[in-house]
């Protein structure tokens, strides 16, 4: 019985020992540590979890200041609307502006009109007297012999002028034009109101200064002291003050005239003796 106990226990060691080499060794915990699993996360979609890159951010900041850059314009461009409506140049305001001046209109002036007038009398009357100082000399009056009988002829017996009676009415209606053009030459120069300027001086007083033009100088003919009072939509009545430097070659003897005001470009005036004139704005014309 002994016998089979002790090889009994001489099995169960052997086992044990072979057990023992066949098994791997353990392995070190603190060298080698378990990977242990992460926690699951719950994941956010994208436009919900994330909040705005700095792209974005930058995205939605251009906006925004592009926004208040529309808004700061918009309010200054009322503000400039609203200034604007506010203020409205008057017609005084218009007639005194710095660097402003009227250039008569002498084409559609009462001293044109006039001067065509007495100058086309003038030019028919040079006319009637050359044709009689010709009737009168002896090859007009052979020309107007041949002329009678030719109207009592066949026409195709004469066809054609008598070319030296062609080339004297030529002359004549040269002649004629050359005695038109002196008039009307001459009747512009009698016209010397050439520029106008209502003029503010340092004290805000206002002066009409009246200039001759001639070419591209201007020569000043008066300075008058003048007071300016709008009377209706389009007219300004101009009282005179003092009667300043020289004589006035428009509106004389007067101490008020009224200035039409058609639009911002022009103004008119009527004179006793040379009746409408019509002035054009021009701006940088005479130095202020």
């Amino acid at each position: 019985m002994s016998h089979y106990l002790t090889l009994l226990s001489v099995c169960i060691g052997s086992a044990i020992l072979t057990s023992a080499c066949v098994s791997p060794p353990r392995p070190n915990v603190a060298s080698a540590p378990e990977h242990q699993a992460e926690p699951l996360k719950y994941s956010e979609p994208a436009d919900e979890q994330q909040g705005p890159t700095s792209t974005d951010q930058k995205s939605a900041a251009t906006p925004q200041k592009e926004t208040e850059h529309s808004t700061a314009s918009t309010e200054t461009d009322v503000d400039d609307a609203t200034s604007t409506v506010r203020y409205r140049a008057t017609l005084i305001d218009l007639m005194t502006a710095g660097g402003t001046a009227y250039i008569i209109d002498y084409p559609s002036s009462g001293p044109m009109a006039t001067a065509n007038k007495s100058c086309s009398e003038k030019a028919a009357k040079a006319e009637a007297e050359d044709a009689a100082k010709a009737a009168r000399s002896p090859r007009e009056a052979k020309t107007g012999k041949v002329a009678s009988t030719a109207k009592t002829a066949k026409a195709d017996e004469n066809p054609y002028p008598d070319e030296a009676t062609e080339a004297e009415e030529a002359a004549r209606a040269e002649k004629v034009e050359a005695v038109r053009a002196d008039c009307m030459k001459q009747a512009r120069e009698k016209f010397e109101a050439d520029v106008l300027r209502f003029r503010r001086d340092g004290s805000g007083h206002i002066h009409l200064v009246i200039s001759r033009r001639t070419g591209s100088a201007v020569k000043e003919l008066s300075v008058t002291n003048v007071e300016l009072r709008q009377t209706s939509g389009d007219t300004v009545r101009v009282e005179i003050k003092e009667a300043g430097l020289g004589q006035r070659p428009i509106m004389k003897d007067r101490n008020s005239f009224d200035v039409k005001i058609p639009n911002g470009y022009s103004i008119e005036l009527e004179d006793a003796r040379f009746g409408k004139l019509p002035y054009i704005a021009k701006v940088g014309f005479v130095a202020n």
